[in-house]
């Protein structure tokens, strides 16, 4: 995961944006791996809307760019 950003809504609403990196192609695979992030950031952060954009990788390992 990389490029993240997260910023408040309001008082009490939270919003993160950020890259996905993976391995898989499997359209489905993505898409369980999103919804997946998507309760843990609600449940351990309390952020209720994420946009994740996913990027395919053939090297699982992320380098640092920013």
């Amino acid at each position: 995961m990389h490029h993240i950003h997260v910023w408040n809504l309001d008082e009490i609403r939270i919003a993160l944006e950020a890259h996905v990196v993976v391995i898989s192609e499997n359209l489905s695979d993505v898409e369980k791996i999103k919804d997946q992030l998507k309760d843990i950031l609600n449940s351990k952060f309390n952020i209720s809307h994420s946009t994740l954009e996913f990027e395919h990788s053939i090297d699982a390992s992320c380098e640092e760019n920013d």
